[in-house]
């Protein structure tokens, strides 16, 4: 029993981080312009692809593009 707490701890940690992972995906994809329907469609794809120093890269960016949309709009004029 003890070992199936830590297998089901384990898979919920995971299941967690994928969440995170297609979230983040998501939100950048947005960010980028793509309507939400194919922002959750492409991230479907992708989302197992990325190392978690890329993820944490993107995170930073997407943080800073919600958070100041004029800093975001000045990088694309």
């Amino acid at each position: 029993i003890r070992r199936q707490r830590q297998m089901c701890i384990r898979d919920r940690k995971a299941a967690a981080n994928l969440r995170e992972r297609h979230s983040l995906l998501v939100r950048f994809l947005i960010v980028l312009g793509v309507d939400e329907e194919t922002a959750h469609i492409d991230t479907e794809g992708i989302e197992h692809h990325f190392h978690d120093k890329t993820l944490e890269a993107l995170r930073k960016l997407v943080e800073k593009a919600e958070t100041d949309p004029d800093w975001w709009e000045s990088r694309n004029r």
